[in-house]
């Protein structure tokens, strides 16, 4: 199979971030360290398998990462059995289209009218409307976020480095450098007080090598990738906060739900062409 030139980069950059990353972290003895460093591993080694073994493999893992990412959604808006399985049915079937390489998936629109109408329907009286658009947005920016996925496998994963190199980087940087005067200084300190200058500080760092090696490091690169990423982060903790959970889900270590860890995926997936 001939691999392409972005996705050898991709490989390298991973292999590099996680040795060092490996080696920054022997230094501390925290458990929730190790997972998210575990997490992160078993994500770019499934990711690069499967773009390996072909488009179609790729395809589905991509859309069951997104289908576990809708279902997170729905519980997060506490609809009833009957809606959460109307909307994971249609969820499917479009899912099921993408793999099958269909460009055209036939729910993609309807979903997000499903999550506005359902929402409206279910949820109480103070928090109707917002539950609505919050459903309707949230179910949009998944579809399409994993649509243009796979019909890009190369910029995908070259993505999903970029990303997760950021939030790792972003983690530690943020426990380990967090007391020092200014980088302790928090600017979202309501909705998410544990997200430091250090922590944007570093994963901006980590961000920086990372693109330079992709050979895809551009002024605009290098903006999207960091503001997608903070706000992507913001705006599911916004979501969180509304629900009253204090994680997506429990599917992965160290970090919670698959929502919480591609968070800042589901706003920088349709600007992937923009970015490389």
């Amino acid at each position: 199979m001939k691999l392409s030139s972005l996705f050898v980069a991709t490989a390298f950059s991973a292999l590099v971030l996680l040795s060092v990353s490996a080696l920054v972290l022997i230094r501390f003895k925290s458990k929730l360290y190790w997972q998210r460093w575990l997490t992160w591993f078993a994500i770019s080694i499934s990711f690069s398998v499967s773009y390996l073994v072909g488009q179609t493999c790729f395809n589905v893992l991509v859309c069951l990462v997104a289908f576990v990412m809708m279902f997170e959604l729905i519980s997060l808006l506490k609809l009833d059995n009957f809606s959460t399985t109307l909307v994971l049915l249609a969820t499917w079937i479009d899912f099921f289209e993408i793999i099958q390489g269909r460009s055209a998936a036939v729910f993609f629109w309807m979903i997000p009218v499903m999550m506005f109408v359902l929402n409206l329907a279910e949820a109480q009286k103070a928090r109707k409307l917002k539950s609505a658009v919050v459903g309707m947005y949230g179910s949009l920016l998944i579809s399409l976020s994993f649509v243009q996925l796979v019909q890009y496998p190369d910029r995908s994963l070259a993505l999903i480095l970029a990303v997760a190199c950021f939030d790792v980087a972003a983690f530690i940087g943020g426990k380990s450098l967090g007391k020092l005067p200014i980088l302790k200084l928090n600017f979202t300190p309501k909705t998410s007080p544990n997200k430091t200058v250090a922590g944007l500080v570093t994963g901006s760092v980590a961000l920086l090598i990372v693109l330079l090696v992709l050979g895809k490091l551009t002024l605009l690169s290098f903006g999207l990738v960091v503001l997608g990423a903070v706000l992507g982060d913001y705006l599911e903790s916004v979501v969180k906060r509304f629900a009253g959970v204090k994680d997506a889900g429990t599917w992965l270590p160290g970090f919670g739900g698959l929502l919480d860890r591609f968070d800042s995926l589901i706003l920088l997936a349709p600007l992937a062409l923009f970015i490389f």
